[in-house]
This record gives structure tokens, C-alpha cells and sequence, in this order.
């Protein structure tokens, strides 16, 4: 019977072992003192930690300050007063490596007693992905807002730089343009979080040229397609990488401008730690030098049309001028036939619509862009204030 009951805890065991080893979440399990006892596969991975050298540890090893002493705080009250804060509740920390990185965490810790025992275990998930995650579709809203509300590249350059860098944690941005001339990528704007660190680096991006495959934006021009360097110290073809390493800017990233099916420019980015490329990071990077191209291509149709309504009897589209109540004080010949098919419009929807995007326009001062649907044909219109008419 006894050889039995020993089979049956030793089968127990290795199914306890087994569920431990190939759970998906962390399983740590700490005693009262906050010393670790277990630490399964899973945890190892994530913390890049093996289980012998944590094993017989403080907790607090694997929690940066002072994130760890609040947390020691919140066991402390615990004991003291029975009063749970961390215990049976999931919440988000911030856990350390081995490597002294960083990353976001979801914590849930129960309590399990053994007589006067008691064992903590905590259920600890890995949120780096859903995280960034988060950050990339916030950063996409907020160069869509930007693209929608700047009207020149002068003003939008540099608030699509900070956003990028703010969301994506870059600590440097600058924008690359073309100059077909003289074949030669210039500075165009920079954007830093610490200009007053960066201020030796910064002067230095802004007078340095690049030809096709020198640095790495010249190497983005050459090919077209984003590039990353893990650390820009160890690069041979990185003409300013010992004032970047002296500011401690180690990885940096570039995509390309894309207009018209040529590059416009390139979009670069510097960051303090060294990291491997990030693929997803930079296929959301190169959507925004996608957007930053259908705006520049947006822009320069809108002065393509300023420049014809210049010659508006000549203009094959329609040009309108109106006074700010509404008043219609010249129209082309396409924009009479624009007007008698908004006039004749059964539908009130256009009329409105009409109205209100002359009234932003009037009332904002810039450029509003819209489409208006009419006799079953859709107007792109573009509505400029302009010397109190539009």
C-alpha cells in the first residue's frame, strides 16, 4: 500500500512539474519572506534568468526600484493589516531582466497557506507586444491628425518627428529631403527630446549631405526600402557614428518618402539602446513615410491648382469665388456647371455640405478638402480663404 501512495505522489508530481514547465504564463512562487522557491520555463525566458539562479533569491530582483519598494510596501501593509492591494488582484508592473532592461508586466498573486505556512504565487505575463501594439496604432491616429490639420511640410515635419519619437521611444528624429540638383540628400528638420544634450549632435546632422549609399539614410535613398542598424558605433558606413556614440545614441532605423514612385526624403531615427531589428516597428515606420508622401503629393496638387485658377478661363475644373455670406462673385465655365448641378441637387446633403466647408474655411483661415457628391458625380473640392474670399 505504502509502495502505492508513493507511485501515485510521484505521478502527482510530474504532472505538477509538466503543467509548471509548459504553462504560458510565468508561475513564480515566493514564501512570506519574498524568498523565490519555483520559477518555471516560462518565467525563465522572460526574465532570461535560469531557475538556479533565482531560485533561494528576493522577488525584488526581478522588479526595478522603485517600483520594487512599493510593491514591498503593499506585502508589508499585508501582514500588518490584512488589507489587500497586490493579493488576488491582476495588475501591471514594470519587471527587470537579467540584462537590466525593462518591460511592462501583468501581475496576479494569490496566497496558499500550509498551516502556518503561507506561499505566494505569482501568474506573471510578458505585455511588450500588446504594448507596442497600443503605440503603433496611437502613433498612426496622431500622424493622420497631424497630416490633417498641417498645411505646409514646414509645420508638419517637425510635430510627425516628435510623435514618432514619443510613441515609438526614438529619442532623435530627422527628415531627409532630395536635392535632385546637386544629387544630394540634405537635412530638412530635426526633432530631439533633450535638445540641450543633443545640441552638438543636431548642429552636426543639420550641415552633413549624404550621396546615394553613404550612411544610412544614403544607403535608404539608394535602395528604397527601411533600413536599421543595431548599433551605429560598429558601423563602418555611418560617417557621424562617434558624435552619435558620444551622445549615447546607439540603434538607429530609416525609411524612405516615397512620392510619385521616387523618394522624396528619408525619415531617420536614433534610440539609446542597442536593439536587434524589429520588423513590425518598421512596417508601422514605413506606413508613415507612406502618409507623409499622399500628403507632400497632396500639397503640391492643391498648389498645382492654385497655379491654373490663377488663368481660370484656361482651368478645365471648376473655380469658384465667393464672399463670406455666401455670395458667388465669379465662377469659370465648369464651375457655372458645377453650381446650377448643386442648385438642381434634390438631395440637401451637398448643400449642406457646401455650405459648412465654406463656413471652416472662412472661420479656420486654412484649407479644407472634401468631397461633395452631386448628380450622381463626386466633386474633390478644395475650398482656400483668401483675402476675405474663397
Amino acid at each position: 500500500m505504502s509502495h502505492l501512495i508513493i507511485v501515485k505522489l510521484e505521478e502527482s508530481e510530474a504532472r505538477t512539474r509538466a503543467i509548471l514547465a509548459h504553462a504560458a504564463d510565468g508561475i513564480i512562487t515566493a514564501n512570506e519572506t519574498g524568498m523565490i522557491e519555483t520559477f518555471n520555463a516560462t518565467a525563465e525566458r522572460m526574465f532570461l534568468y535560469p531557475a538556479r539562479e533565482v531560485i533561494g533569491q528576493d522577488i525584488g530582483l526581478l522588479i526595478p526600484k522603485p517600483e520594487n519598494e512599493k510593491h514591498q510596501g503593499y506585502i508589508s501593509a499585508y501582514f500588518r493589516t490584512g488589507q489587500k492591494k497586490t493579493i488576488d488582484f491582476r495588475r501591471e508592473v514594470t519587471a527587470q531582466r537579467r540584462d537590466g532592461t525593462t518591460f511592462p508586466l501583468s501581475l496576479a498573486v494569490s496566497e496558499v497557506r500550509f498551516g502556518t505556512r503561507r506561499l505566494f504565487t505569482a501568474l506573471v505575463r510578458d505585455l511588450t507586444k500588446e504594448k507596442m501594439a497600443e503605440r503603433h496604432l496611437t502613433t498612426q491616429y496622431a500622424v493622420a491628425r497631424i497630416l490633417a490639420e498641417c498645411t505646409t511640410i514646414q509645420e508638419a515635419s517637425p510635430k510627425i518627428l516628435q510623435a514618432v519619437c514619443s510613441n515609438l521611444g526614438w529619442q532623435m528624429g530627422a527628415l531627409w529631403q532630395v536635392d535632385k540638383q546637386a544629387s544630394l540628400l540634405r537635412c530638412f528638420e530635426v526633432w530631439c527630446s533633450e535638445p540641450q544634450q543633443f545640441t552638438e549632435f543636431v548642429t552636426t546632422t543639420k550641415n552633413t549631405e549624404f550621396s546615394k549609399d553613404r550612411g544610412l539614410p544614403g544607403r535608404v535613398w539608394a535602395t528604397g526600402q527601411p533600413a536599421w542598424t543595431p548599433d551605429v558605433v560598429k558601423e563602418s558606413n555611418f560617417p557621424i557614428a562617434r558624435m552619435a556614440g558620444k551622445e549615447n545614441l546607439y540603434a538607429a532605423c530609416a525609411f524612405p518618402v516615397q512620392l510619385g514612385g521616387a523618394t522624396y526624403g528619408v525619415m531617420e531615427f536614433f534610440s539609446y539602446r542597442i536593439h536587434e531589428p524589429d520588423e513590425t516597428l518598421l512596417r508601422q515606420m514605413s506606413t508613415v513615410g507612406s502618409q507623409f508622401g499622399q500628403f507632400i503629393e497632396r500639397l503640391q496638387a492643391i498648389e498645382e491648382i492654385a497655379s491654373q485658377a490663377k488663368f481660370p478661363e484656361e482651368n478645365p475644373y471648376p473655380v469658384i469665388r465667393v464672399s463670406r455670406d455666401g455670395t458667388v462673385l465669379y465662377r469659370n465655365k465648369p464651375g457655372k456647371a458645377f453650381l446650377v448641378a448643386l442648385e438642381d441637387q434634390k438631395d440637401q446633403q451637398p448643400k449642406r455640405q457646401w455650405k459648412q466647408c465654406l463656413h471652416e474655411a472662412f472661420s479656420l483661415g486654412k484649407i479644407q478638402h472634401r468631397e461633395i457628391a452631386c448628380s450622381q458625380r463626386i466633386f474633390s473640392v478644395t475650398f482656400n480663404a483668401i483675402d476675405g474670399t474663397g
